[in-house]
């Protein structure tokens, strides 16, 4: 998306339908049909349960590179959610999801992830992240920085666990804090 980006081009319709995954873990990104340069938003392109709110048209709106960083934002959502950001039963919920662009994860989601969607899916283009290559290093640091979450939280279950233990087997002697 970055190399698109680069050379002029805007995706506009990035959701997990279109990154493909090869046999080597390579990833594409496929569907191509509506990329177009970066500009006036004239109409609704791609996919409006992923749609950033200046996809929707209308006076100014324009899409741009921070278009697809929203699309990106969104897709992550998915990702960490099991379902689009803005499917909503009705249009009208879906284009007031869309406008309003505040994403809510649930709890279980770790926050730096969460705080990744909510900057790339904000309301305001130039509020979001300023490429897709700073969404790629957002989640590289992520995932750097996992396996020492994954570490605390083991730490942190075992010694619940000793607490727990220590005090079934001396319920009378308190614990030192």
């Amino acid at each position: 998306l970055h190399f698109a980006h680069a050379r002029g081009l805007v995706h506009r319709d990035v959701k997990p339908d279109n990154v493909m995954l090869g046999g080597f873990g390579e990833v594409y990104l496929v569907d191509w049909g509506i990329a177009t340069a970066p500009g006036p938003a004239r109409s609704l392109a791609g996919t409006p349960a992923y749609a950033a709110p200046e996809m929707l048209g209308g006076e100014g709106a324009a899409v741009s590179e921070r278009t697809d960083v929203y699309l990106l934002g969104a897709t992550l959502f998915e990702v960490l959610t099991g379902r689009p950001p803005h499917l909503k039963p009705t249009t009208a919920e879906m284009v007031a999801s869309i406008t309003a662009s505040q994403p809510t994860l649930p709890s279980p989601v770790p926050s730096e992830l969460a705080e990744l969607v909510r900057q790339c899916m904000h309301a305001t283009a130039s509020s979001r992240l300023a490429s897709a290559d700073a969404v790629r290093l957002a989640l590289e640091a992520f995932t750097a920085h996992q396996g020492s979450r994954e570490l605390t939280h083991e730490a942190v279950a075992r010694l619940r666990a000793l607490e727990a233990a220590s005090r079934a087997a001396a319920p009378d002697v308190e614990a030192v804090a």
